[in-house]
């Protein structure tokens, strides 16, 4: 999509994208009792019951031919592959009557998405900070940030004010990640 706003608020989209997919599964998974064990894992995961059942990817580019923002989200409506380094899971494994067609899933993903990205543009990221920490998986826990062959440990604290993720490490000093793969060490 062409994208009128600044690459600054376009970075802070695939937090938006989380929290529209999972507003879209709350609402199929609350009938059934689910709808609690949703959370979102840094930086750009779904999870249901500790497996994943969503991913986003976001890109931008701003050049000649304008600035534009492609999002993509993949979520296991159906079935869910069998990854060798993580548990997933599917929406019908959940449910107790018919999966939702992707068809439909998208229209109110799209409805969900359009609600986030006005949130994002009126209020920025602050407000939407705080709703995406409040699902946040792991928060508070001990994670390992792996990164080209790099790894980091240290306590999930929080999200700064650029969507990085913060840790506190044992030695005291605070460490901000830009990327990754977070794994939860512990968790509750």
């Amino acid at each position: 999509m062409s994208w009128p706003y600044g690459l600054d608020l376009a970075a802070k989209v695939s937090f938006a994208a989380g929290l529209a997919v999972e507003a879209c599964l709350e609402h199929y998974l609350e009938r059934v009792g689910y709808s609690r064990s949703l959370r979102l894992k840094w930086p750009n995961d779904v999870l249901l019951g500790g497996s994943k059942i969503s991913g986003v990817l976001v890109e931008t580019s701003e050049g000649e031919a304008g600035r534009w923002l492609s999002v993509g989200v993949g979520v296991n409506l159906s079935q869910a592959p069998d990854l060798p380094d993580r548990p997933t899971t599917a929406l019908s494994a959940m449910l107790n009557g018919p999966t939702p067609s992707p068809e439909a899933f998208l229209s109110l993903l799209s409805e969900r998405m359009d609600r986030q990205i006005e949130k994002l543009r009126l209020g920025g990221f602050d407000a939407m900070r705080l709703d995406w920490l409040a699902r946040a998986f792991g928060l508070g826990e001990a994670v390992c940030v792996r990164l080209d062959g790099q790894t980091c440990e240290g306590i999930f604290e929080t999200l700064d004010n650029d969507g990085a993720l913060v840790i506190s490490q044992s030695n005291g000093l605070r460490r901000r990640v830009t990327a990754g793969e977070v794994q939860v060490l512990s968790s509750a």
